[in-house]
């Protein structure tokens, strides 16, 4: 993969948009840990969103205030083009957006369509958001004008709980489907290309990103670890990452680390993303609870 290849992928990572927050559109780029961008996590449980110093881990307080805008079960964020914060959550038929610096309701974001119980979003390659949902009549993955949330179409049929999305070179959309224990693949055009990834080795899939040698990485969150495939044809490779409970979100950080959240133990961890070796646990505590998504975002003001 050309060294442009592996920055788009660290841009969708997540759904992170990563253009959009400082630091992160190269990846690989160290800076001084005044300029670090601070960390936001999703907290299902207490409806909020949580900031955390991007240097050191510290509990900064509530950055979206439990319930604010009526915001229910926080599932994914994510810093949108304009520098705004997109929230999902599972009790909300729009995605909700706030202001990137002070965290203040800005209204529904989504138009033109109720989601269904919405999971995972993502800022995609070709100007669309993209949400996954988890309803009882809606199971599909709805695409969104990523300027104005106008609602385009659904791009996929219905899925078994889809999550979260990433994107090969050739605009191929890879789903993680927790439900079908799988990772299922659609064309530009929406063509249902069938499941990718071989085997039984996963009992959930969560959350999946490409890694710099182009293999997929998928996020189990039964089996609390990552497990690794061929990017090309799919074959279980191995795990990569392994010891977490029940994990869920994952980012790319400013220091080319990856941050997985653990939503049993209300931890996130911090990996070596070419090895997985295991660097710490990063952040815990100010009353998060279930963290389900995160992204790297504005610093703080001291």
């Amino acid at each position: 993969m050309s060294k442009n290849g592996w920055r788009r992928y660290v841009v969708l990572l997540c759904g992170s948009i990563a253009a959009a927050t400082p630091g992160l559109a190269s990846g690989q780029e160290t800076h001084a840990d005044s300029d670090r961008p601070d960390l936001f996590v999703s907290s299902r449980n207490t409806n909020s969103v949580k900031r955390f110093d991007g240097a050191t881990g510290e509990y900064l307080g509530d950055f979206v205030a439990p319930g604010s805008g009526g915001l229910s079960a926080t599932q994914e964020v994510a810093f949108g083009p304009d520098g705004n914060l997109y929230v999902s959550g599972r009790g909300n038929p729009q995605i909700l957006r706030f202001d990137g610096e002070s965290g203040e309701f800005l209204g529904p974001f989504t138009s033109g369509y109720d989601l269904d119980e919405p999971t995972k979003m993502t800022f995609g390659p070709d100007g669309k958001l993209y949400v996954s949902q988890w309803g009882k009549n809606k199971r599909t993955v709805a695409r969104f004008n990523a300027v104005t949330g106008v609602y385009v179409d659904e791009v996929t049929p219905a899925l078994q709980e889809g999550m979260a999305h990433a994107w090969s070179e050739d605009g191929t959309l890879y789903v993680a489907s927790y439900g079908s224990k799988d990772v299922r693949r659609f064309g530009p055009g929406a063509e249902n290309l069938g499941v990718f990834t071989q085997g039984s080795e996963l009992a959930s899939a969560v959350n999946l990103w490409f890694g710099e040698d182009g293999d997929l990485f998928v996020l189990d969150w039964e089996r609390g670890r990552v497990a690794r495939f061929d990017g090309s044809d799919g074959s279980y490779e191995g795990v990569f990452i392994d010891g977490l409970e029940k994990a869920e979100g994952v980012t790319l950080g400013h220091d080319g680390a990856l941050y997985i959240c653990d939503w049993q133990k209300n931890q996130i961890h911090r990996y070596d993303a070419k090895t997985g070796e295991h660097l710490g646990i990063f952040a815990s505590g100010g009353e998060m609870k279930q963290p389900n998504g995160l992204v790297f975002g504005p610093s703080h003001s001291d």
